[in-house]
């Protein structure tokens, strides 16, 4: 898990591409199941929602 702060804060600059799917696997279950920790967690790491709006840009193109 000490990887998504990383994913929200920089855009999993550093993440291999094993922990890139592992990061996003686990943003899609807190938005879709968990939506009140991805706004905690969000609101912690990313808290001018720059990576937020950047990634579910991303996953409304992948869905």
């Amino acid at each position: 898990m000490e990887t998504l702060p990383d994913a929200l804060a920089n855009g999993c600059t550093k993440c291999n591409p094993k922990q890139k799917d592992t990061a996003e696997k686990v943003m899609k279950h807190l938005q879709s199941k968990r939506a009140r920790d991805w706004e905690r967690l969000t609101k912690k790491y990313d808290p001018q929602g720059l990576f937020k709006q950047r990634y579910e840009q991303h996953l409304s193109k992948t869905a």
